[in-house]
């Protein structure tokens, strides 16, 4: 990414997060969470379209607060899934997979608080994000021609069936930090079509890599202002490396976070092992899935050429 759109992308989250967080107070973490999906939204969908996906998961989110039983919560990520799928076969967005980031981080992330607080804050943060952007020459950057049809409801499998085996494995994992599990392996479904596997092979090197990174700085020691420095260069420098095809960008973001938000061994440990289980879990997902589509697509045509026969 060129740096005055680097710059401009961090202004844009400036003014967002910043006085957003302060007027927020125990809400910070919600008011953030929503401008960094609604700015990347932006960048990730079509200009000047209505954001349909994001409405969904607007209203998602408050279904969420009213009944917030788990069939209803998994229903609700069923039918995002869905609409993510949907939006990647009719205008090539991904603005459906942040609207599910967004719900996800704010059930699953401890430190926020409960969800009936947090909405609104992280709604005005969304839409905040949105708009602003969309107000920029950033919007739509990012926005991948629409896919296949193949790509499209593999998408929605792909995170239906990724965030049940997530949301499995957090319950049974005693780590605070669990969520992680679930927040990288939706990221893997920014990936352009065909891309998911190699993708996620690439993002699991750069995780690695960028937690190796930050574990050894953390071992050294420094002061935590020069770790919070540190992570926000790591994070400009992952910002500028976005969309290179070497796994620099996800090594700096993930040296950023640990290195901004969870300075311990035990945090990038773990940030590694999760790394793991979003690939292994997005590879297996994708690779079954063309498994099954190639042979369900070979019986059509097998019944298709017998039929003409």
């Amino acid at each position: 990414m060129p740096w005055p759109a680097v710059f401009l992308l961090i202004a844009l989250l400036a003014i967002g997060i910043i006085p957003g967080a302060m007027l927020a107070g125990d809400n910070a973490g919600a008011v953030v969470l929503g401008v960094l999906a609604g700015v990347f939204s932006s960048l990730v969908s079509p200009k000047r379209q209505i954001p349909w996906p994001l409405i969904a998961g607007g209203l998602a989110l408050g279904l969420m607060v009213l009944f917030p039983t788990r069939p209803a919560l998994f229903l609700f990520a069923i039918s995002l899934s869905a609409i993510c799928g949907w939006e990647t076969t009719k205008t090539g967005g991904r603005s459906g997979v942040m609207a599910l980031f967004l719900c996800v981080g704010l059930q699953l992330t401890p430190a926020m608080p409960p969800l009936e607080q947090a909405a609104l804050p992280a709604l005005l943060g969304l839409a905040f994000g949105w708009l602003a952007t969309q107000a920029t020459p950033l919007a739509g950057q990012a926005c991948q021609p629409p896919a296949p049809l193949r790509f499209g409801v593999g998408i929605a499998v792909f995170l239906s069936a990724g965030l049940a085996i997530a949301v499995f494995a957090i319950h049974h994992v005693q780590e605070s930090l669990a969520h992680w599990l679930a927040m990288l392996f939706l990221l893997r479904a920014m990936a352009p079509p065909g891309e998911l596997i190699s993708g996620a092979v690439r993002f699991g090197i750069g995780t690695i890599t960028g937690s190796l990174v930050a574990l050894l700085l953390i071992t050294l020691g420094l002061p935590p202002t020069l770790m919070l420095a540190g992570g926000g260069l790591m994070f400009l420098m992952g910002l500028r490396m976005l969309p290179h095809p070497w796994p620099y960008a996800p090594a700096a973001f993930s040296a950023a976070v640990l290195m901004a938000t969870a300075p311990s061994i035990h945090a990038a440990i773990f940030r590694i092992e999760a790394a793991v289980f979003a690939v292994f879990i997005s590879t297996a997902l994708a690779t079954m899935f063309a498994v099954v589509w190639t042979a369900v697509e070979r019986a059509q045509a097998s019944k298709a050429t017998s039929s003409g026969s």
